[in-house]
């Protein structure tokens, strides 16, 4: 082999020297494309800004529109569902304030915050009047359990004397006047201009980004000239050295032959080597794919195995059972997961037992698939028996505890254009059709009301199964 290495043209060399020059001029593409870059991202930065004060911005209006609704749904039929919506939106969500903070934090943004803060002047003077008006509800229907912010405003004396019926259409009239709304087109004015002050910060911020990015691409094209000549001298030394090698060893594998040693010197050894441990190469291959289509811990096979094996169930009948261990979380967090581990270890080992391993499969953590061909429902269902039967116990201070089991299967022949995986689907409903019956306590529920239905099989039959407490398969 160390012969071999000595012959032809050595790619480290001749590659060395391209990578001098790559390197010269990688650095000055480096040089540019980081200015390339500070650009870009500036740009991206600047757009980005933009969109979140605008989302700010709009987040601040529906808050104080959602303020708004409230109060006058409240003043209109008085429920206090919306009073307290109000102050969890005002005091406790604070919409308004996120979206303040969210603009405060561009430092650039100094002139939009200015017209924000206009807006909330105008905004406190509106909930100081909608508070009023919730005062004036709240009296008029005589509720007592309010907001601090509420039961701290004073009636004047005319309409702290006025009639509950008086109240509420003086509530009514100052919730949709003229003073009421002009305060809120004032919060919209300072708003839109915020906006607009806004837009204008982010393109002046794009428009000088842009003109440098001019400057800095007339700069690249230059060097990525340099680059497309050093990038062609590459293809050629590869092309003659290293692929046309390669297409020919690539020949020489599908023909199942050994490599052709030929091109550079580092490929001439490596084809010398793999003639050497092709052999040895394939038979690891294949004992890895054994070992890739089993579970790790039961020994049944895996979903990566079931995928491989869908097509072999066409055509077949076939009975598909999907089966889950109760509880399975209180058996680890109970009896540790050791004991758990054994529970799977002996669930995974006798489904192997009666139905065969090559149809049984690890389908999720405590979920095991079973696709049995060739046999009647009856065959099937007395195979399934005999696993309860012998489904495994858990112990603790000395109390023997049999695991119980859930069932969901479906019994049918997979003709035309059939798949497994529906049938696999339609299991997994019917089994945790059965667990939402356990979990209501309804076992004879979940036994006699989930009736068969009629699929485009042949034959047509569908169940549905659970296990009891005494071991036995419930139909």
């Amino acid at each position: 082999m160390e012969n071999q290495s000595n012959e032809g043209v050595s790619l480290r060399v001749a590659y060395g020297w391209i990578v001098v020059i790559a390197m010269i001029i990688s650095g000055l593409m480096f040089y540019g494309t980081y200015s390339l870059l500070s650009n870009v991202e500036s740009l991206k930065e600047a757009t980005q800004n933009q969109i979140t004060m605008d989302k700010a911005v709009h987040q601040l209006m529906d808050a104080s529109d959602y303020l708004t609704e409230r109060v006058q749904r409240f003043t209109v039929n008085g429920d206090i569902k919306f009073l307290n919506e109000y102050f969890d939106e005002a005091f406790k969500v604070k919409n308004r304030e996120e979206a303040i903070a969210k603009i405060s934090r561009f430092s650039d943004a100094t002139v939009a915050i200015e017209e924000i803060q206009q807006g909330m002047r105008s905004s406190l003077a509106l909930m100081n009047r909608e508070y009023y008006i919730m005062r004036l509800v709240a009296d008029a229907k005589g509720y007592t359990e309010l907001p601090k912010e509420v039961r701290d405003v004073k009636l004047s004396a005319q309409d702290s004397g006025l009639s509950a019926e008086a109240k509420m259409e003086l509530a009514t009239q100052m919730a949709l006047d003229e003073e009421y709304y002009k305060l809120k087109d004032d919060i919209r004015l300072h708003m839109k201009e915020c906006h607009s002050k806004i837009e204008f910060l982010t393109h002046h911020a794009e428009h000088i980004t842009f003109n440098s990015l001019k400057d800095v691409l007339n700069t690249e094209r230059f060097i990525i000239l340099l680059q497309i000549i050093v990038t062609l001298l590459l293809i050629w030394l590869t092309i003659r050295l290293g692929i046309a090698p390669i297409l020919k060893a690539v020949e020489d594998i599908r023909a199942d032959k050994p490599i052709e040693e030929t091109g550079a010197r580092e490929f001439r050894y490596l084809a010398h080597a793999y003639n050497s441990i092709s052999i040895q190469l394939n038979l690891g291959n294949e004992r890895l794919k054994d070992i890739s289509m089993l579970d790790s811990l039961t020994g049944v096979k895996n979903r990566t195995a079931l995928k491989n094996d869908y097509e072999s169930y066409h055509g077949r009948e076939v009975s598909v059972m999907l089966m889950d261990i109760d509880n399975f979380k209180k058996i680890n967090n109970e009896y540790g997961h050791g004991e758990a581990d054994r529970v799977l270890i002996e669930t995974g080992k006798r489904l192997a037992e009666k139905f065969d391993k090559k149809y049984c499969y690890r389908f999720g953590a405590d979920e095991f698939l079973v696709i049995l061909p060739d046999q009647s429902e009856a065959d099937f269902l007395i195979k399934l028996e005999n696993v309860i039967d012998e489904r495994p116990s858990v112990s603790k201070n000395g109390v023997t505890s049999k695991v119980e089991y859930s069932v969901g299967y479906v019994h049918a022949v997979l003709i035309d254009d059939l798949d497994p995986r529906d049938f696999i689907a339609d299991a997994d409903h019917k089994l945790y059709e059965v667990k939402r019956k356990k979990l209501h306590g309804d076992i004879a529920d979940a036994n006699h009301s989930l009736v068969s239905e009629k699929l485009n099989v042949t034959p047509d039959s569908e169940q549905i199964g659970v296990v009891n407490p005494l071991g036995g398969f419930l139909l």
